[in-house]
């Protein structure tokens, strides 16, 4: 009999020493001090920039840009506001079709020279020097352009 009480007197603090270990792994997790479970440090650059369009019904978006830079415990934040206003040109073939109508490029040019906008080129089954010519005037009159996706 003596026995037996022995063995159960010793698995008792085997026991609680296990369930001592269980419990100060359950509360380093908790914390953040490894294992992928906590709420990380909050350590970062101190950089940020956001982007935001917001798009009308007449081709016109307003971009906003806000970034932050760290320096030396001082923070710069810097805002530019400007509308850009797109000029949607589809090329088929040998032809410029602005708003459904044909046009040349020395009138595309001289529409998007203004500034704040950009010309959208739609690329329908156009001609290879179609294409370049229109580029390459936009490209001369630096003026911004989207070139179609492959």
């Amino acid at each position: 009999m003596s026995e037996k009480n022995g063995k159960k007197n010793s698995i008792l603090p085997v026991i609680v020493v296990i369930l001592l270990i269980i419990a100060i792994l359950m509360i380093v997790l908790s914390l953040g001090f490894g294992g992928g479970l906590g709420s990380g440090n909050g350590n970062g650059d101190g950089n940020t920039s956001i982007v935001s369009e917001n798009s009308s019904s007449d081709n016109t978006e307003e971009n906003t840009q806000v970034s932050e830079t760290t320096e030396t415990s001082e923070t710069v934040i810097e805002e530019a506001t400007e509308a850009v206003t797109y000029l949607d040109i589809t090329v088929s073939g040998n032809t410029y079709v602005v708003d459904g109508s044909e046009t040349t490029i020395d009138d595309i040019t001289e529409t998007a020279g203004d500034d704040n906008i950009v010309v959208r080129i739609t690329d329908d089954n156009a001609v290879a020097d179609a294409m370049e010519s229109l580029i390459s005037a936009l490209d001369e009159k630096n003026i911004s352009y989207i070139e179609p996706t492959e």
